[in-house]
């Protein structure tokens, strides 16, 4: 095993931690792009400059993961290249708009990769979806919002995911969406996207801030954070769930409507 630090946003250490990654075991059967930064608050109380960064971590990043180890897929014909997206990327939030957006731009990386090597169907291009996971990403995160912050419920163990990469080692998938309500709300949102906007903007002010404020804040995204350095971030543990009962409401009336909709058709 061998450990590589580097910064994503950084094309020269990208590339020499591929190149140093294939001296020394002769080949790259896997390569992940999971780092990213976030964001809370308003667009316009945001400072520029925190909106760039998260941009150009959560986006440039992957492509500059994506552009340094293909090269190596097209010369072996073959690999698996994983983008660790979120279920944002597909359903959209308020009050994270560049973190969200740099998701759904990933989502939109993985498609055109995968139209773009069409000539090589060993090289796999797969997307990870997961949905609130328990990590200290909220800790790290730049807050301008002026509340404190919670992972959205349902809230899922890191190893969920972890557990996710190893099977697309074996058996590589275009998407996986980690838990039934990420793809649930990502089917919603296709199907009734302005009553799903309502709700999960309702959902958001409900679920994701806390009742206590805060100071603005860089957070991580440009001093690495030294208190909290572990895999959890310490959600699960006596988690209090709240505001999950707005989706399900939601999803409730979606299906009802499309149970009236096919009512309609068969009697016609």
């Amino acid at each position: 095993m061998a450990i590589h630090p580097v910064d994503v946003t950084d094309y020269e250490g990208i590339e020499k931690v591929a190149r140093d990654t294939k001296e020394q075991f002769g080949r790259i059967d896997m390569w992940i792009n999971n780092a990213a930064l976030t964001a809370f608050g308003r667009i316009e109380v945001m400072p520029v400059d925190i909106l760039r960064r998260v941009i150009e971590t959560n986006i440039m990043g992957y492509i500059q993961g994506a552009r340094a180890v293909i090269p190596n897929f097209r010369e072996q014909g073959k690999g698996i290249l994983v983008n660790v997206s979120s279920i944002v990327g597909k359903t959209s939030q308020p009050y994270t708009i560049p973190y969200t957006i740099s998701k759904a731009a990933i989502n939109s990386l993985s498609e055109c990769l995968r139209m773009e090597l069409m000539d090589a169907p060993d090289i796999h291009i797969c997307t990870v979806l997961p949905p609130s996971i328990d990590t200290p990403l909220f800790q790290h995160g730049a807050n301008y919002s002026g509340l404190g912050i919670k992972p959205m419920d349902p809230v899922y163990s890191a190893d969920k995911v972890v557990k996710a990469l190893i099977r697309l080692a074996d058996s590589p998938r275009r998407e996986v969406f980690i838990g039934g309500m990420a793809k649930i709300s990502a089917a919603a949102r296709k199907i009734a996207p302005s009553m799903m906007e309502k709700l999960i903007a309702e959902k958001v002010r409900q679920d994701h801030f806390q009742d206590w404020t805060t100071p603005q804040g860089k957070g991580n995204l440009f001093e690495p954070d030294k208190e909290w350095t572990s895999i959890s971030g310490g959600w699960i543990k006596g988690e209090k769930k709240v505001g999950t009962g707005i989706i399900a409401v939601g999803l409730g009336a979606l299906a009802l409507g499309l149970g009236v909709i096919g009512w309609m058709f068969a009697g016609r």
